[in-house]
């Protein structure tokens, strides 16, 4: 991490105004070691603290730390729409519903899930716009 900030800031007067961190894929890099997720985001925790003291350090004007993952987000949606279509199929295989029903029902929370993600995608994308602009 230090040698990062030692190699692209050693001149305060070049130093950029405002760094943008995306953390993501602590979980991941525990899971990848046999360790649980907690100890993945406890690493995640110890990188951001050493984030902010070279901030501080290398008179870094502003720092964004993105927390929360669009992506992650994502796969939340597809849970949700997996849930429900396991849901339906067990409807119509206790015979609760027809499967015109079901088909039905599976397009409408198609849709909605895919608006759902269409909608993160177009708030990340004018964000993405305003963090270049900067």
């Amino acid at each position: 991490m230090l040698s990062f900030f030692k190699k692209f800031f050693l001149d305060p007067k070049k130093n950029p105004k405002h760094i943008a961190v995306i953390m993501d894929g602590n979980g991941r890099w525990a899971k990848k070691r046999n360790m649980p997720r907690s100890f993945g985001h406890a690493k995640g925790l110890s990188s951001v603290q050493k984030i902010i003291k070279y901030s501080i350090d290398y008179k870094i004007d502003a720092l964004t730390l993105y927390a929360f993952s669009t992506e992650n987000s994502k796969i939340s949606i597809r849970n949700v729409r997996r849930d429900a279509n396991d849901a339906l199929k067990k409807k119509l295989k206790d015979k609760e519903i027809s499967e015109d029903d079901e088909r039905r029902a599976q397009d409408e929370v198609q849709k909605m899930t895919d608006q759902y993600i269409s909608e993160i995608d177009k708030a990340v994308a004018s964000k993405e716009k305003d963090l270049l602009a900067i």
